[in-house]
């Protein structure tokens, strides 16, 4: 088996559970997947449109992790995000073809 290559595709991971405008930090409920650090997230919503973000550092009750697993709950510092807004996670999806014989 051989690969074309791959494209970016955005995923339905979860929504904004609540934003803290003073601290400017969202808190984020994960229903599908996991979120590690390093991924790349879409925040979309009808107010605040949409935002990308690098993920760097995340935490659960005040302590820092790596990895977030589906039905948890983190936060991350970001800008001007509202609470029910869709996070997306881009993943990568690669073509395959067969070689012919």
């Amino acid at each position: 088996m051989g690969c074309y290559g791959g494209k970016k595709k955005k995923k339905a991971i979860g929504r904004v559970a609540n934003y803290y405008q003073k601290n400017k930090v969202a808190a984020i409920q994960i229903f599908s997947g996991k979120v590690k650090k390093g991924d790349t997230l879409l925040i979309i919503g009808d107010t605040t449109g949409v935002k990308e973000i690098k993920i760097d550092h995340m935490e659960i009750d005040h302590k820092s992790v790596d990895e977030i697993k589906h039905k948890e709950m983190f936060a991350i510092k970001i800008k001007d995000v509202r609470k029910g807004d869709q996070v997306y996670k881009y993943e990568w999806v690669y073509v395959y073809f067969r070689k012919r014989l």
